[in-house]
């Protein structure tokens, strides 16, 4: 467990896998994830009435074997083979495109995992285009004995129903833990009428009460509420009501929703992570609830909506106004010491890769190999030993930049390497 190595209240523009691999291991308190949920469809911003505004740039829900998941392909199949064999068999199960949206999924939440401290839990927000398959990639990841709750956030139904099955009105909640004593206080809902009407004596202090057999007596303005189960049916989507909340952005989430997690699985000055934080939906429950945060998002627009939200929702001081940090650089872990120079894992590496060239699959004597870096240090990689391996002369030079994946395939284009 270490501090974090960034102020808080920061906001990280960029890609989130270098950026998370950038910071230190055991900072976060609690992840709150609202990642793509692999929709195949655009999304598109509508920060106001005017035409011109409606035409805000968006995001792309729909996920290929590009050259940035190539490569953490390519880390995922080397350093996790089990994850990397549950993408395989999305693909041949699902598609391609599921199996390039669940790499993309498993190295963002290997991170998460290394984030959390060992009380930490994580929440991750999907729906069932791909739950199922998450479910057991956390399991992978987190241990399926860390499974704590599959929640079921309902909304009322609206707009037209499928042709062919029942009107789907519920996203899921994926609650894990680090360990196996996360932090946790129970939350409550305000009783129902129903449930008032069973406190229905009155002493004579005129207080509420209701007994249990005549032996002992439940006073209501004693009870917190009634503890909230996995199914949420109290809290309604934005689309579903005239909210000051609603920024525009295409997937907000109602701040109740967030602050119910937040709540839940922190403690007042907490840090509070979202690697995926849109337009602050958990930054402002953090905020709201004392908890200290840090929010990842890859578009600049995030940005601004991080301090609009804040602005607008914020209920306490608005001190922090002034603090509010915005960065587009990588951090740089501090809880690392001083790592020895990569070239000082050469023979380790020689030993366990038996000599063998990672691209060209062939054995070579010491001298003619060199230490490469599977993910470059312009993309958050490092020099830790599980991030190096040797190539040959020859193969090193043919990969220059290339991915691993891009370098198979140029290696097998020069005939350098056979056919898989």
């Amino acid at each position: 467990m270490s501090a974090p190595n960034c102020h808080n209240q920061t906001v990280f523009i960029g890609d989130n896998l270098p950026i998370m691999r950038g910071l230190n291991s055991g900072c976060a308190d609690l992840i709150c994830a609202d990642p793509p949920f692999n929709k195949k469809k655009r999304f598109i911003h509508n920060f106001g009435k005017s035409k011109q505004a409606k035409q805000k740039p968006g995001f792309d829900d729909y996920w290929t074997m590009d050259e940035v998941r190539k490569e953490e392909h390519e880390l995922l199949n080397d350093c996790y083979p089990n994850l990397y064999h549950l993408c395989l068999s999305a693909r041949n199960l699902h598609s391609p495109e599921m199996q390039a949206y669940l790499v993309m999924m498993a190295v963002r939440m290997i991170e998460c995992h290394r984030l959390l401290k060992e009380t930490g839990s994580m929440y991750l927000h999907c729906d069932p285009t791909a739950n199922a398959y998450l479910r057991l990639m956390l399991d992978g990841i987190f241990g399926q004995n860390n499974f704590r709750n599959e929640i079921i956030w309902c909304y009322p139904p609206g707009g037209k129903p499928p042709k062919h099955g029942f009107h789907r009105k519920h996203d899921t909640i994926l609650y894990y833990s680090k360990g196996g004593n996360p932090k946790f206080n129970h939350q409550f809902r305000h009783f129902t009428a129903s449930q008032i009407k069973k406190f229905s004596k009155v002493d004579k202090d005129g207080r509420r009460y209701k007994e249990y057999r005549g032996r002992s007596r439940s006073y209501l303005d004693e009870m917190k509420g009634s503890p909230v189960p996995t199914w949420w049916t109290d809290i309604p989507s934005l689309g579903q009501t005239i909210s000051k909340e609603a920024s525009g952005w295409a997937t907000q989430k109602p701040l109740a929703l967030y602050s119910r997690m937040v709540l839940a699985s922190s403690n007042p000055g907490d840090v509070v992570l979202d690697p995926f934080c849109g337009c602050a939906t958990t930054l402002v429950a953090a905020e709201n609830a004392g908890r200290k945060w840090i929010g990842i998002d890859r578009e600049p627009e995030a940005a601004k909506q991080v301090v609009q939200q804040l602005n607008k929702l914020n209920e306490g001081s608005q001190d922090w106004l002034r603090r509010v940090i915005i960065r587009e650089d990588l951090p740089a872990r501090s809880d690392l010491g001083d790592i020895p120079h990569y070239r000082t894992h050469f023979s380790d590496l020689y030993t366990k890769q038996n000599g063998i060239c990672k691209l060209c699959l062939e054995q070579y004597d010491s001298h003619v190999m060199e230490v490469d870096h599977k993910v470059a240090s312009s993309k958050g990689g490092r020099d830790n030993k599980e991030n190096l391996q040797l190539l040959c002369t020859r193969c090193n030079k043919v990969k220059g930049n290339l991915s691993m994946p891009e370098a198979i395939a140029k290696a097998k284009e020069l005939g350098i390497r056979k056919e898989d």
